[in-house]
């Protein structure tokens, strides 16, 4: 399964926030370090509060941060709340229930993990992912035998 490079980003500005949870962090800053330009930073930050998982402030000393302890806030809930995959009902035939077993799948496996999984001893531009060349690679390595 692949993220949105939107949902990427977004959970590269929760990790940062995560970094800096409880305090306030300027989204200008956080554009800087997260490699991404500053007004889709912007967008992407009235996303996450739309979604419940930062909260802002405005004015001189204002910024973002995260509604809740890094370690409350799981990767599948995040992805769930970013993502729009919808699920379709599972009595119909062909293929459309077995996508929607693994998706679902796949976010319970990410339920297991939380933010703060990925704060400690990580720099917010390592959660970058690989280039299109880079990825088509190493699949290619990785399936001959």
């Amino acid at each position: 399964m692949r993220l949105s490079q939107q949902t990427n980003n977004a959970i590269r500005i929760l990790v940062w926030c995560g970094r800096h949870h409880p305090d306030l962090t300027p989204i200008p800053e956080i554009a800087s370090l997260a490699g991404i330009p500053e007004a889709y930073a912007f967008k992407l930050v009235n996303m996450l509060t739309k979604t419940d998982l930062v909260i802002t402030a405005r004015g001189r000393s204002g910024g973002v941060r995260l509604a809740r302890d890094p370690a409350e806030i799981s990767i599948g809930a995040a992805v769930r709340a970013l993502e729009s995959f919808e699920t379709r009902d599972t009595s119909s035939d062909g293929i459309i229930p077995l996508m929607d077993g693994a998706w679902e799948a796949f976010l319970a496996h990410l339920d297991g993990h939380f933010l703060s999984d990925f704060i400690e001893g990580q720099d917010v531009t390592v959660v970058q992912p690989h280039p299109p060349e880079e990825t088509k690679a190493r699949s290619s390595k990785s399936t001959a035998v």
